[in-house]
Parts: structure tokens; C-alpha cells; sequence
């Protein structure tokens, strides 16, 4: 009977562990998406930003705010997204994030302060002061990319 017991026991404890590793593995994979969909929120705005300044949208000067504001707050999400060391699996992001996360921190702290200028310029509707902001903004994202995000034959395919 102690036997049948402890055998019980050890496929529960084996059961628990595969199911620890399973959820840990999942966990990871959220991380990803979280990451990945961070991004793209933030790329889209950039991108709504560019589409409205190049094409002289008549959608008024609210809307490059809105974005602007939103680059802003996407920019303060990303340090921690990025806390949990994921550089295997459906990531663009290189191990070099956590080997150099201080400067990972400096460089999204730098696009952080950038995305904040550029929210200022917009929130006063000049738009002769949205454009280089802009500019600023996507300088920082390179500076970031350059190094923490592989290159273009090593990436993932989106959705």
C-alpha cells in the first residue's frame, strides 16, 4: 500500500513538474506577444504620425497628438517588457539586451525622453516643431534596433 501511495505521489510530482515547465514555457511566449504587439502599437502611431504629415491629412493637429502621446507612453512600457531574459523562440530581440541591459535601459530611456519631446511639440500644434521631434524619435529607435534587434534575415514573420 506505501508503495501504491509513493508511486501516486511521484506521478503527481512528475505531473506538477511538466505542468510548472508547461506553463513557464507559455509564459515565455506571452512575454513575446506582449513585446511584439508593444512594438507594433508604437510603430503604427509613428507611422499615422508619418502618414499624416506626408500626405497633409486634414485630420487636425489632435490627432498627431493622440499619437504622439501614445509613442510617449509606449516608450515608458518598454524597459519592463523587456525585464525577462526571452531571446529564444519567436523573438526579434537579441540575447545582447540582457548581456547589456544598461545600455538597453539608456537607449529606451533616450527614445523614452525623445517620445516625450515629440508629445510636447504636438500637444502645441506646431507642426514646423513635430517633424524634427519625429525624426528624434525614430533616430532613438534605430540607436535601438542597431543593436538589440536582429537583423532583418534572422527575424521572425508577422502577421
Amino acid at each position: 500500500m506505501k508503495s501504491r501511495k509513493l508511486a501516486l505521489f511521484l506521478v503527481a510530482l512528475l505531473l506538477l513538474g511538466a505542468g510548472t515547465a508547461l506553463v513557464q514555457a507559455q509564459g515565455d511566449e506571452e512575454i513575446i506577444v506582449y513585446r511584439q504587439r508593444l512594438m507594433k502599437g508604437h510603430v503604427a502611431s509613428m507611422g499615422s504620425i508619418g502618414d499624416i504629415m506626408k500626405f497633409k491629412l486634414a485630420v487636425g493637429t489632435d490627432h498627431v497628438a493622440v499619437h504622439a502621446k501614445n509613442i510617449s507612453e509606449y516608450a515608458k512600457l518598454i524597459p519592463a517588457a523587456f525585464e525577462k531574459d526571452i531571446s529564444a523562440g519567436k523573438t526579434d530581440a537579441k540575447a545582447e539586451v540582457w548581456t547589456n541591459w544598461d545600455d538597453f535601459v539608456t537607449k529606451a530611456n533616450t527614445l523614452s525622453t525623445a517620445a516625450a519631446t515629440l508629445s510636447t511639440a504636438a500637444a502645441g500644434g506646431d507642426m514646423a516643431k513635430v517633424m524634427p521631434a519625429l525624426k528624434g524619435v525614430g533616430d532613438a529607435c534605430r540607436g535601438c534596433h542597431n543593436d538589440y534587434r536582429k537583423p532583418e534575415e534572422e527575424r521572425f514573420p508577422r502577421d
